[in-house]
């Protein structure tokens, strides 16, 4: 039987788990119903850019006690908080049939870096279904740190203010016992990828450049702090990669997912410097590693300047595999389409930089 509006109205809040983290430290529960919007893998299975989104929220609502201090400080101009990296694993997809998710929040270790003024931040996703957990569906970490702003688009670590760095420490872990997780089924942990076809060698610029993109930002995306949001980021790496892929095959992309869907089961980004309001952000993908189910494809991210330079704001990795449903609706690694890996086994060989070795070609 469907959630009722009453029992949504007892389980959809806010809880404050005062020693549940796996160090004592409090953790924050919150349990959600992701909108429709979500559910835009082509299999309707929720889409990984929305988990960076959820991390912001999420990180957001945890510092409520302190949030209107933070507020007031950002607004300033000369204060706030920048998202240095952010990763994510995807470890599951079953869903209960109210769509119900728990979210949990929780520092690793203490404050640290520069000015004592990082933190690291651990989430945790895990489907629900008639008052219990289904299996984990993704865990995420992110490094934030407390800056200066010095000018547009430049800041520098400072420590927190007396009340913000109180708080930040009350958080901290209260034991170095192991960060270990509740067990919980992870069907998506250690999928097979298969043969590797392809692999560049190590060293810098040794990836194969695939296709690139440039996007214009405006106020739209940015935030509190007035710097570009960090999750805009995700969603500027899915773009490219879903209009690259889409142009080699359509037809792969039309129903829902009954030939296959290309899923993210891991991405990270890494954020050197911050981008801006009204900046145009050049965004390029690259091939790392062609396996017989997926690949391992490297992204960067530019600021174009007026007179043509470009300034490296951020890099990232990501993992995708196509996947298939089975008789019992599970999903599961299949070969990549024969339009997609022999393409990428193509850019491959045409690469002439001398630093690219073709492992085994894929069969007619």
């Amino acid at each position: 039987m469907a959630i009722t509006f009453e029992q949504a109205s007892d389980l959809l809040k806010l809880v404050a788990d005062k020693t549940g983290g796996p160090q004592d430290q409090e953790v924050l529960i919150n349990k959600f119903i992701p909108n429709f919007r979500m559910f835009s893998n082509l299999d309707r299975s929720l889409y990984f850019p929305n988990f960076f989104s959820w991390m912001g929220e999420i990180r957001e609502l945890s510092a409520a006690p302190v949030l209107r201090q933070i507020g007031d400080l950002a607004t300033t101009g000369k204060w706030g908080l920048v998202t240095n990296n952010a990763s994510l694993q995807i470890l599951g997809e079953t869903m209960g049939e109210d769509n119900i998710i728990e979210a949990r929040i929780w520092t690793a270790g203490s404050l640290h870096g520069p000015a004592n003024s990082t933190m690291e931040i651990v989430f945790e996703w895990v489907s629900w279904a008639d008052g219990g957990p289904i299996e984990r569906i993704a865990l995420g970490r992110m490094k934030t740190t407390w800056v200066e702003v010095l000018a547009h688009g430049l800041v520098r670590p400072e420590k927190f203010p007396p009340l913000l760095h109180d708080f930040m420490s009350s958080m901290e872990a209260r034991n170095d016992a192991p960060d270990t997780l509740r067990s919980l089924p992870e069907p998506l942990r250690n999928v097979d990828m298969g043969e590797v076809l392809f692999q560049a060698k190590n060293g810098p610029r040794a990836q194969v450049f695939l296709t690139d993109k440039s996007y214009e930002t405006s106020l739209y995306d940015s935030n509190l702090v007035g710097n570009l949001y960090f999750a805009n980021y995700s969603m500027w790496m899915a773009k490219l990669r879903e209009a690259y892929f889409f142009a080699l095959a359509p037809h792969l992309y039309r129903g829902i997912g009954e030939q296959g869907t290309l899923k993210c089961l891991s991405c990270n980004i890494d954020h050197l410097r911050e981008g801006m309001p009204f900046d145009t952000i050049y965004v390029t993908m690259s091939l790392q590693t062609l396996y017989r189910t997926g690949a391992d494809l490297y992204f960067e991210f530019f600021k174009k300047e007026p007179d043509g330079r470009t300034t490296k704001l951020a890099f990232g990795n990501h993992k995708a595999v196509w996947m298939v449903r089975d008789a019992s609706g599970k999903s599961v690694p299949s070969a990549m389409p024969k339009f997609f890996a022999d393409t990428l086994l193509a850019a491959a060989n045409r690469d002439d930089t001398g630093r690219h070795r073709v492992l085994r070609s894929t069969q007619a």
